[in-house]
């Protein structure tokens, strides 16, 4: 009788080893057909935006069956400020979630409050059927089993970084460079001294308590991040990707005909 099959490792357990993961944000097409593509593409994970986009819960239940069935890891980003979610994100079993916009050390722990089980926090816990369905009767399992990222977006989070990132609780801290860059005055300048200067103190201040992650628009953006030691990067949103396939597939049809053009 063969062994039973070691369990992949959680999305937890990968940032906690500092793997490198490559995922991406799912913001404007939240249907079935984009988790899986991206699961078939190699993609590590998926942050699930609820902060930009109208996506409901109903949906986002969807979303991270679909994503849990063709084997890639979900993060759902709450709305900015939406601390009372969390509970009902969790409860639909993602490997894990993102909050936006933290600027201190009280906001974070109310946020491990919430979203941790006792004796770390007070996430209020129902006998629900999913979660039987997961672990039985084994509730601590839940908790060991979520992320909780946390998005450095604002030069008041930069200052508090190594006290944010040591909160008991936190895996990984994310930078938001958008934020930050219209935080820091230059909106939009993604690659800006500046931006890439913040992200170097947040990096020293945080990698010896969680994972650093980073949102950027391609493989070579996320090289200076890399150095700094970057672990974890989401490559775009679904749209991006979505106009850039359609503007390579049109540029390919008049490349078509330019050619078949030259051969008259």
């Amino acid at each position: 009788m063969s062994a039973p099959a070691t369990p992949a490792p959680t999305l937890r357990e990968r940032l906690a080893a500092r793997e490198r993961l490559v995922g991406a944000f799912v913001i404007e097409l939240p249907v079935r057909a984009v988790p899986e593509a991206y699961a078939l593409a190699g993609f590590d994970f998926l942050v699930l935006d609820l902060e930009h986009a109208d996506t409901s819960l109903e949906r986002l239940s969807l979303l991270i069956a679909s994503a849990r069935a063709a084997g890639v890891g979900t993060l759902v980003r709450i709305e900015a400020g939406g601390w009372s979610s969390l509970t009902r994100v969790l409860d639909l079993h993602p490997d894990g979630v993102m909050v936006p916009g933290v600027a201190s050390v009280e906001e974070v722990e109310e946020v491990v409050r919430r979203a941790r089980f006792a004796p770390l926090g007070e996430r209020g816990l129902a006998p629900m059927v999913r979660h039987a369905a997961a672990v039985g009767t084994a509730y601590g399992e839940l908790d060991a089993r979520v992320a909780l990222v946390v998005q450095v977006e604002g030069v008041a989070a930069v200052e508090q970084a190594a006290a944010i990132a040591s909160v008991d609780g936190v895996d990984g801290v994310f930078v938001g460079p958008y934020d930050l860059s219209q935080a820091l005055g230059v909106p939009g300048q993604l690659d800006h001294p500046q931006v890439l200067e913040a992200g170097a103190r947040v990096a020293e201040a945080v990698l010896s308590h969680a994972a650093l992650g980073v949102y950027v628009s391609d493989a070579a953006a996320a090289s200076p991040w890399r150095e700094l030691g970057a672990s974890f990067f989401t490559h775009g949103t679904d749209g991006q990707m979505l106009l850039r396939a359609c503007r390579a597939a049109r540029a390919g049809w008049d490349e078509a005909a330019s050619e078949a053009l030259a051969r008259t």
